[in-house]
């Protein structure tokens, strides 16, 4: 059957990988078990333990889910394989917590981002940093486009900065002001076209990636906005807030 993972960040730096692996019902009833629905769930529980040695801010699996890769208080980005649940490459060059991670679309690599106010590229093949990107302010939230090409970054000092990933440069080439305070999650739409950013201003914003224009500001909460995402198909936005909502 089909697989899913969750996971669990425990902040003496503990990662928790919970598998739940759907079961057919002609697989159970082949077994003797019982044909209460047309999927049950095996819970398996895999642990990893001590080896971030603060606690683990972030989590993300790669495209294809073959691998995790996590971020945390002691200043590391690792990458960790899903099969044997082991450590497959360690990345230390950041000089302060790293707030955030994530895979690029094509599973090569990750981008971390920093309270060292820089973004990261690192390549598994080669297990090196690639690129270095100077935002000038503490990251608190990084995402790159579909087709790779991009980075923003949620910056807190209340913008949300843009970066190319081909080696051009390593300094912001676009900044999307309108914030008022911390900018805490970003996302690019699935289309590429459009970026969401949340803050602790409490609003949500809606960009024309091309432009930087604000194309609409979603006001509603009564507190941080700490998480944003888009739909599948980008129609939709979801947001979570301390507000409880």
């Amino acid at each position: 059957g089909s697989k899913t993972m969750e996971t669990r960040v425990q902040p003496q730096g503990e990662l928790e990988l919970e598998v739940l692996h759907s079961v057919n019902t002609e697989d159970l009833q082949e077994q003797g078990g019982e044909k209460n629905q047309w999927d049950t769930y095996a819970r398996k529980w895999c642990r990893i333990i001590g080896k971030h040695s603060y606690g683990v801010q972030c989590v993300a699996f790669s495209p294809d889910g073959a691998q995790l890769a996590s971020s945390g208080f002691d200043d590391k980005v690792k990458v960790w394989d899903m099969a044997t649940c082991e450590c497959v490459a360690s990345f230390d060059e950041h000089t302060s917590v790293v707030y955030v991670v994530t895979f690029l679309p094509d599973g090569s690599g990750v981008v971390s981002g920093s309270f060292d106010k820089s973004i990261k590229v690192w390549d598994l093949a080669s297990a090196k940093c690639t690129a270095t990107l100077q935002a000038n302010a503490t990251i608190g939230a990084v995402d790159v486009s579909p087709d790779g090409k991009w980075v923003v970054g949620g910056c807190w000092d209340n913008a949300v900065k843009v970066f190319p990933l081909d080696g051009t440069t390593c300094e912001c080439t676009a900044t999307f002001e309108g914030h008022s305070d911390h900018v805490l999650a970003t996302v690019f739409a699935p289309n590429g076209q459009t970026v969401a950013s949340s803050s602790k201003d409490r609003t949500i914003k809606l960009w024309q990636f091309a432009t930087g224009q604000c194309l609409r500001t979603f006001v509603g909460h009564s507190d941080v906005v700490k998480a944003v995402r888009f739909s599948p198909d980008g129609t939709r936005i979801s947001s979570g807030s301390d507000d409880k909502s």
